[in-house]
């Protein structure tokens, strides 16, 4: 993934010739190459995770609605990262 800031890529995203994707982040451009076309049934251990991440999603987005929760949370963010990140590392890897 590379970062791109430029006046020509500033305000285009989207697909160009199936080869490149870019998409605005937090007012920079970045640039991905999409994955394979072909999906497969997910496995019970795929499964299982996105069950396991859906309920976490649901915390974190729960817990951060308190005011001093979520001045706590983002006290504690690095640079690039938001409060909802490590609400969600927290209910996934609980310290």
């Amino acid at each position: 993934m590379s970062t791109l800031s430029n006046y020509l890529t500033k305000s285009y995203s989207g697909i160009f010739g199936n080869q490149v994707i870019l998409k605005n982040r937090k007012g920079k451009t970045v640039m991905i190459i999409p994955g394979p076309g072909k999906r497969q049934k997910p496995s019970e251990k795929q499964t299982a995770w996105r069950r396991k991440f859906r309920i976490a999603s649901c915390h974190a987005t729960t817990i951060l609605k308190d005011p001093e929760i979520l001045a706590a949370y983002r006290a504690k963010a690095r640079k690039g990262h938001t409060a909802y990140n490590l609400a969600l590392k927290d209910c996934l890897k609980p310290a």
